[in-house]
């Protein structure tokens, strides 16, 4: 999940920090020994939203490699999320990422964000749950 989170949104952050004006996003001001911050709420919060699917999408690859792992993690005591949460919560959770995913295209569509961009990853909306559906059928690495 770390993985996902900061790959997910930390590169797509860092992507639009050093595109953008610094002032679009955020201001540090240094004057009389304090520092002021200013953030814009408004523009951190489009990129998180933004950074969304890219984030599942990376932890789904981790999560699906935790699971197909299971029991040899198990056998070396390495405690991942899907051992901790069980086999069958893990692919729950694997399913429901993805929805969630989805959904959050849904959300820039109504929020105007990027509208004519949007039609891209919707696309990919078919193979992408036949492969969730594959996978929820069978775990492995193989195939």
């Amino acid at each position: 999940m770390f993985s996902g989170l900061f790959m997910g949104f930390g590169i797509i952050f860092i992507a639009a920090f050093i595109h953008l004006k610094p002032e679009h996003m955020m201001v540090l001001i240094y004057q009389y020994g304090f520092v002021d911050i200013f953030i814009n709420l408004k523009e951190i919060l489009l990129i998180f939203l933004i950074s969304i699917p890219a984030g599942i999408g990376i932890g789904n690859i981790m999560r699906a490699n935790n699971i197909c792992d299971m029991d040899e993690d198990i056998m070396n005591k390495r405690y991942t999320l899907p051992i901790y949460i069980g086999k069958a919560n893990a692919l729950r959770l694997f399913r429901l990422s993805y929805i969630v995913a989805y959904l959050d295209l849904a959300v820039y569509l109504y929020l105007q964000v990027y509208p004519l961009l949007l039609v891209l990853p919707l696309l990919t909306v078919v193979p992408v749950w036949k492969n969730v559906k594959q996978f929820m059928e069978k775990q492995t690495k193989a195939e």
